[in-house]
């Protein structure tokens, strides 16, 4: 026989009449991972700091709105500005009391430089709002601080560094991911070459601020991959083996070897071939035949023994010769 199997995390959506259509499961794991590599290209670079405050209304119920580059100041006199236009949603006040209204927001250092990377801090203003009730009542606060302020020289790889980088961060994502699925996977999961794909869904280039010839290469990847309980396949290829035969008739040799997969991770589904060869019997239960056997004669013995559907030839002898 020769067959197309098609195996499906959902087997009821598949439309393939002509194929072996058996259930199977699609696994999917995420991971990961930043390596370091290092590089004899460099460049001078100017950044300013970035990160996001938490801006606090507790001044009245009405939105406050707030144009792109609205200055924040940090408790230390820091100034950062507003990256985008945003509006600030107004407090709520109930019976009189007021619970403050937030929304995050991102901000960029006014200038240049280390000076501007800030630990994480509260009691921010808003320096346009001085000599004002809005200055008490909008305030705010970097839960992450600040970070990325630099001048001076920094690793910058090229982009065959680059593309190389890349191969070695998926290998050790895949290796990880690897590990991941052997939890998952067990001897009775078949797991076919190609039924497997690793994809890159993220990835960052930063220069190491404490070396100059060094840059990290952050990645995360997940892994996919369709696999089936062999029992259910072999016994599906029985069954399909069997609609062309005798329905009495059972599987007593059944063999087959399977093609390389074509995986469709957007259908969660696997397909392949499967060739190979069964031998089907009369279904024949020897230990009732012995038992329905004792006590009979012999012409009844050789009777039955010829009766049995299938039975081409056969030899009966009765030991010792007297009986």
């Amino acid at each position: 026989f020769s067959e197309t199997v098609v195996v499906a995390a959902d087997p009821g959506s598949v439309s393939a009449p002509s194929a072996v259509v058996i259930p199977g499961e699609a696994l999917e794991a995420r991971a990961n991972l930043t390596l370091p590599f290092t590089t004899q290209n460099t460049e001078t670079v100017s950044a300013k700091a970035t990160g996001k405050l938490t801006v606090w209304n507790s001044y009245s119920s009405a939105p406050q709105a707030l144009v792109r580059n609205t200055r924040f100041e940090s408790p230390d006199k820091k100034i950062f500005r507003l990256e985008q236009a945003v509006t600030v949603p107004g407090a709520k006040v109930e019976g009189g009391k007021v619970t403050p209204s937030s929304i995050e927001v991102n901000v960029v250092a006014e200038e240049a430089g280390e000076a501007y990377n800030l630990p994480a801090s509260s009691g921010w203003r808003i320096p346009g709002f001085a000599g004002s009730p809005r200055y008490e009542g909008f305030y705010a606060e970097a839960k992450q601080g600040m970070k990325g302020g630099f001048i001076g020289e920094r690793a910058k790889p090229s982009a065959a560094e680059l593309a190389n980088a890349r191969v070695e961060l998926v290998e050790a994502l895949t290796d990880a991911l690897e590990s991941q699925f052997l939890i998952v996977l067990s001897d009775r999961f078949t797991a076919l070459p190609g039924s497997r794909r690793v994809t890159l869904i993220e990835e960052e280039v930063s220069a190491d601020p404490e070396s100059t010839h060094t840059f990290h290469f952050f990645g995360e990847a997940v892994m996919k991959q369709v696999v089936f309980e062999a029992l259910t396949l072999k016994d599906a290829l029985i069954e399909k083996a069997a609609r062309k035969l005798p329905s009495e008739l059972v599987a007593k040799d059944f063999t087959y070897t399977l093609s390389m997969s074509t995986p469709d991770f957007t259908k969660n589904t696997l397909t392949f071939e499967a060739e190979g060869e069964g031998v089907f019997t009369e279904p024949f239960d020897a230990d009732a035949f012995r038992a329905a056997m004792a006590g009979k004669e012999e012409a009844e013995l050789k009777a039955a023994v010829f009766a049995i559907p299938g039975v081409e030839a056969a030899t009966v002898s009765l030991s010792p010769f007297f009986v």
